[in-house]
């Protein structure tokens, strides 16, 4: 599939770096250093193919409205790696690539191969114990970055780094904490290889990451007929920590024609779901997605929210969210580790299911975090386990296949279309 490329003025770049807002912890935008590197990389963005066509983004659009009315009775599930990585040396293969005007180095990387492999791994294990009808998106082809609480981190001798934000900002060694807004153009051009690839292997998956990073998103943003769509991928989500109705991130996906979504966690309740639904101009069933991550053992908050949900946007899609049942534990030589267990992922989504049903809505589906093989398990299978210490994940655990495939077996009765 080809799409085009977006046509921009010669200043395109310099217009929205001077309208987005200044960088702060509270917003979770990242402090480059030098202004003229972030502008001259995203004009670079303006160089690259789209990840997603408008006509893609109208087809899914339709599949969710079908799901959210109950004309489609099928789970929804949205699934994939926490934070995706880039490949090895990013700044000699992609950044050569766009200079020389060659644009399938990295669709030849065995690297991207790899990855690739993993994510339609995950996808056959979704329609294995759902169905080969299931609605299915991937956490894949622009889920590289991550909000932080803190711009930096102190280290065990006393000196301070940048925080890492995610391989589209900077690089997990201690060395490389510095922004970068060449890893911008980087993970742009992995995300559109990413979704060639799986194109090329014959399969038209939709792919969904959180739209946290302003510069990547706005380089994306495409206006056509006076509508607005985001062309960095089919959905686009909002996190727990960026829901903030009048926030920067709301106002960008605010009209969007995209299906979207947002994270909803203890903090929301029930004014500020009615902010949200306001802000976000729904236009129809199913644009927005409900990724509801209270957890297990917040009954009272998991009703009020759906109780929320009902009186302002019934028509939309509810998806358990990984997120709200994430624990902590300490390893035996004391440092904490974070716990996710298929058992309590299980009885989590049971008590969701039952929440919204009180509220007379349904459970559409599930939002989990999971990577395509089985091997160095991140997380456990039952409540009270602590996974092994030389298992730690990059950022938050992630399931394993045949893990995956549990959870979604012992969850099947409580989506649609279970039989």
């Amino acid at each position: 599939m080809s799409i085009d490329l977006l046509v921009r003025p010669p200043d395109y770049a310099a217009q929205v770096a001077a309208n987005l807002p200044a960088p702060t912890e509270a917003n979770y935008q990242v402090p480059y250093d030098n202004r003229l590197e972030l502008i001259g990389a995203m004009s670079l963005l303006s160089t690259i193919e789209p990840v997603v066509s408008i006509q893609e983004i109208h087809t899914q659009r339709e599949v969710d409205a079908a799901v959210a009315t109950g004309e489609l009775l099928v789970p929804k599930i949205t699934v994939g790696n926490c934070s995706e990585l880039l490949l090895a040396d990013f700044d000699k293969t992609m950044l050569a690539a766009i200079a020389a005007g060659e644009d399938i180095a990295v669709l030849e990387s065995p690297m991207l191969r790899a990855t690739v492999d993993a994510i339609l791994a995950l996808e056959d294990v979704v329609y294995d114990e759902m169905g080969f009808d299931a609605s299915v998106e991937q956490r894949a082809a622009g889920q590289f970055f991550k909000p932080r609480s803190s711009f930096t981190e102190s280290l065990k001798d006393g000196s301070t780094v940048y925080s890492y934000f995610g391989d589209g900002i900077n690089s997990r060694d201690l060395q490389h904490r510095r922004p970068d807004p060449r890893r911008l153009i980087a993970a742009r051009i992995q995300a559109r290889d990413t979704k060639r690839l799986m194109e090329y292997r014959g399969r038209a998956s939709i792919v969904a990451h959180e739209a946290l990073s302003l510069p990547y998103e706005h380089m994306a943003l495409h206006r056509e007929r006076d509508e607005k769509y985001l062309l960095s991928g089919h959905r686009l989500w909002i996190g727990d920590r960026t829901n903030d109705p009048s926030g920067p991130h709301l106002k960008l996906l605010s009209g969007a024609k995209n299906p979207i979504g947002v994270k909803i966690g203890p903090k929301s309740g029930n004014d500020h779901i009615a902010r949200l639904v306001e802000a976000l101009r729904l236009d129809g069933p199913g644009h927005l997605a409900f990724m509801i991550r209270v957890g297990l053992d917040q009954p009272a908050k998991m009703l009020e929210v759906a109780q929320a949900i009902a009186r302002y946007a019934p028509d939309q899609i509810q998806q358990w969210d990984v997120h709200g049942d994430t624990t902590q534990g300490r390893h035996e030589d004391g440092s904490i580790v974070k716990i996710r267990s298929v058992e309590r992922a299980v009885a989590s989504i049971q008590a969701t299911h039952h929440a919204l049903a009180k509220a007379g809505l349904p459970l559409h589906g599930l939002h989990i975090e999971a990577k395509g093989t089985n091997d160095r398990p991140e997380c456990v299978d039952l409540a009270g386990q602590i996974p092994a210490q030389e298992n730690k994940p990059v950022v938050d655990p992630l399931f394993t296949l045949e893990q995956l495939r549990a959870i979604l077996h012992a969850s099947r009765e409580y989506l649609p279309g279970a039989a």
